[in-house]
């Protein structure tokens, strides 16, 4: 299997997500869908050791689609704004990503993979702009970067 299926089946471990549509380098927006969009390998990590084993960085977004309000902060109703509960819906994905690294519950790449860290590179969900959809509902899209840096022994001479 490859990384991208790995994850994928990865991902819908995460509540946040199993919640939720998932598509795979596919965006069309819709409220309540997330998708997983592949990003190139990043070469400059590719450290090799003398053994044959690289280091490695597999990275990839997870964009999620979410509904605006078009309504004034309430300074007596803060907490219940329904674009800071959608926030706070995402911002759910990056503390479970967070908390499988801390906790060293990797994905499953192989025996010849060896993880060593899984991170977001936020501590937020980045807001990549807002549209109105084919309906005509004002959406927002956010956007996760996970980066999983790993060892990849599958060219090791000897162990």
């Amino acid at each position: 299997m490859s990384k991208d299926s790995i994850m994928l089946e990865y991902l819908l471990t995460c509540p946040s997500i199993s919640e939720n549509s998932l598509f795979f380098n596919y965006a069309d927006g819709e409220d309540n869908t997330n998708h997983f969009v592949t990003e190139a390998t990043d070469v400059r990590t590719h450290k090799p050791y003398v053994d044959g084993s690289v280091e490695k960085r597999y990275s990839f977004m997870i964009l999620v689609y979410k509904s605006l309000g078009y309504t004034p902060i309430n300074p007596d109703e803060v907490t219940n704004d329904e674009n800071l509960d959608e926030l706070l819906e995402v911002q759910a994905i990056i503390d479970w990503i967070t908390e499988q690294g801390e906790l060293k519950n990797f994905p499953n790449f192989g025996d010849k993979i060896e993880v060593d860290e899984m991170i977001c590179t936020t501590d937020k969900p980045v807001l990549m702009g807002a549209f109105v959809d084919a309906q005509g509902t004002p959406m927002a899209r956010y956007s996760i970067t996970i980066q999983i840096d790993y060892l990849d022994k599958t060219k090791m001479i000897w162990s």
